[in-house]
């Protein structure tokens, strides 16, 4: 079984994971799956393809390096199950600071009130091409799965400015929004466990980048819970 997981740099602590099950003699052979990521999320909200019909071209330059397009150039009747690790990645939206002076309206004390339908229309001007992009893999008749990146960490600077209510729920609210999203395309989600977050929806820091200032990327154990979840549903 061939698979290609790609996305954002979240794929990175799935690297790792992968490694660490490689190492330890627990990966299965008969599972060949490659991790190429496009890069930096920064790019996903802005018109990073072009539609081609049964598969995308990539145009952005830095994307273009990894991979020209999705899905791939391959020979009939290919059997590649692709990963994507993207869509449920909520930090452009989490972490501007306008959410210390807006916030959703039933949090408002003496900030701006946000409606749900501006909201809404936040969220989807984020991911839209992400979504778009699944619409063309879906069109395409290609196996596809998503993967949720880590829920937010308490250590992460923005809540310096930001009141943590706000900061969680609109982190669970765009990934709410979103499963929604790809239910409609039954999208299958492999989703990070509940053991790894608290009661206040904020991951556990055992699962932090032991990076000092990286604030929202999971180490090598998380990738290794994650990719477990994927062989699980792979097999």
């Amino acid at each position: 079984m061939k698979v290609l997981i790609t996305g954002d740099s979240h794929t990175g602590a799935l690297k790792s994971g992968q490694n660490l099950l490689i190492s330890k003699g627990e990966w299965p052979q008969q599972i060949d799956l490659t991790i190429r990521p496009l890069g930096n999320a920064q790019f996903f909200p802005t018109p990073f393809f072009v539609d081609k019909g049964d598969y995308a071209e990539i145009r952005n330059l830095k994307y273009r390096k990894q991979l020209e397009r999705l899905p791939l150039l391959e020979i009939e009747n290919s059997d590649t199950i692709y990963g994507l690790s993207g869509p449920l990645h909520t930090s452009r939206v989490l972490r501007n600071s306008a959410w210390s002076n807006f916030v959703p309206s039933h949090f408002a004390l003496n900030e701006a009130p946000v409606s749900n339908a501006l909201l809404h229309q936040t969220i989807l001007d984020d991911c839209q091409y992400l979504l778009k992009l699944i619409d063309i893999i879906v069109r395409a008749r290609k196996k596809l799965f998503v993967i949720e990146p880590p829920r937010p960490f308490k250590h992460n600077k923005s809540l310096e400015v930001i009141r943590p209510e706000v900061f969680s729920y609109v982190d669970g609210y765009y990934r709410d929004f979103i499963r929604q999203e790809l239910k409609l395309r039954n999208i299958p989600i492999i989703s990070v466990s509940p053991d790894c977050y608290d009661e206040s929806g904020f991951m556990l820091g055992c699962y932090r980048s032991p990076k000092e200032h990286d604030m929202h990327h999971g180490n090598a154990q998380f990738g290794e819970l994650m990719m477990k979840k994927i062989l699980d549903f792979l097999i």
